[in-house]
């Protein structure tokens, strides 16, 4: 799960599907003492000065980390289908807000510039 994923503008990385921590897809889910998913890079540095949990801080019953293996098998599992089910429509997204952003502008630019080379190589040949 390396490559990076690419959400389309106005959705948003389901939260079930990120470490509370990084606020990212998880590459390694792993199960703490609190109950929650974590992903296991995140939740490693956060035990090594930490004894709470890091949703609610409240104390941990112990500091072991248990592999999620289903999470993982899923989310390998909708990589592979391309990730579509990965994000949802982000309700707090507001295009006007985004108008003038370069990054937003430029996205949109390549978008444009890839759609045409898409529709040139798909046009029939003149014989």
């Amino acid at each position: 799960m390396s490559s990076p994923l690419l959400i389309p503008l106005g959705y948003k990385l389901r939260d079930e599907f990120c470490c509370p921590i990084t606020r990212s897809l998880m590459s390694d889910p792993v199960l703490a003492g609190d109950g929650h998913t974590y992903d296991r890079t995140a939740i490693e540095r956060w035990l090594r000065s930490h004894k709470t949990s890091p949703k609610n801080n409240d104390p941990l019953p112990h500091q072991m980390v248990v592999p999620n293996h289903n999470l993982k098998r899923l989310l390998e599992d909708m990589l592979k289908e391309g990730g579509k089910g990965l994000y949802c429509v982000d309700e707090d997204f507001d295009e006007e807000e985004m108008k003038g952003d370069v990054r937003i502008e430029l996205v949109k630019q390549k978008v444009s510039d890839a759609q045409g080379m898409s529709d040139a190589l798909n046009e029939p040949r003149a014989q």
